[in-house]
């Protein structure tokens, strides 16, 4: 259906709808809504947007989005671009991977992540086990990267996240 939608945009550009290559049905609909039949919006017009349908964000936050999301020099930023954050995970969770990743993460990971001392598969169930397991092996651990090296790497973005990536953690040095 993609593949119909793009060739469709060659063949009748005055009549394509941007959003039809979308995947998610939420931010397709986002982007129907606030930048009908546009392939580009306005960095600022896309964040009032979201504060319009989701919730407000403060400055930190629209600044995380700046920086994943890289507008132009003319501060517009790319349906493609948007599409890469806030369509495969729905748009809140995009927004979450930007602005606060460690909401996204199952309790299992943080408990990877922060981890204390002493061994905590003692108070581990036979679930938690197998939910952990499955954790692992669907994880990737990249030494000497960083969210903000993730963030300045497009390429690897979008391969990690063709893959099915949903959260990006910076991890301590060990």
């Amino acid at each position: 259906q993609r593949l119909r939608s793009i060739v469709w945009a060659v063949d009748q550009p005055e009549e394509w709808d941007p959003a039809s290559i979308i995947i998610g049905g939420a931010f397709a609909a986002f982007w129907r809504r606030h930048f009908p039949g546009r392939t580009h919006a306005k960095f600022a017009c896309l964040l009032d947007a979201l504060v319009e349908t989701y919730e407000t964000l403060r400055s930190g936050e629209q600044q995380a989005l700046r920086t994943w999301l890289r507008p132009d020099p003319d501060g517009y930023v790319n349906i493609r671009d948007v599409a890469l954050i806030l369509d495969a995970p729905g748009p809140w969770r995009g927004i979450l991977f930007c602005t606060s990743w460690i909401e996204l993460c199952p309790l299992e990971l943080l408990q990877s992540i922060i981890g204390g001392v002493g061994d905590r598969h003692l108070a581990m169930t036979a679930t938690d086990l197998m939910i952990e397991s499955n954790l692992r092996r669907c994880s990737v651990y990249l030494p000497g990267w960083s969210r903000q090296r993730l963030c300045q790497n497009l390429a690897l973005f979008r391969s990690l996240r063709v893959v099915g990536m949903l959260v990006a953690a910076d991890v301590g040095s060990e």
